[in-house]
């Protein structure tokens, strides 16, 4: 399921993103937090441009990854998602 608003959108934790979590050696080799792993994965999935979070180990991912269209994942604050959405 997908929610929608404010051109946000809110997913499911799917079995997909589970197993790409775990396959995923640039997750492990910097030695990324599972629940942050699980918040990266998802965003690799679902081809995401934007992680939206307040998260400090999360914004230190900042273009470290890449979705699954070969695109690098910004990671940023809301301070500066407000100047990107």
């Amino acid at each position: 399921m997908v929610i929608k608003f404010y051109n946000l959108s809110v997913l499911d934790l799917t079995a997909a993103i589970v197993e790409r979590q775990m396959r995923e050696s640039q997750l492990q080799r910097l030695s990324v937090r599972s629940a942050d792993a699980l918040h990266m994965a998802s965003a690799i999935v679902f081809d995401a441009n934007i992680v939206l979070t307040g998260d400090s180990d999360l914004l230190g991912l900042n273009n470290q990854l890449s979705n699954s269209s070969g695109n690098p994942i910004r990671c940023v604050d809301t301070n500066t998602a407000l100047g990107i959405l």
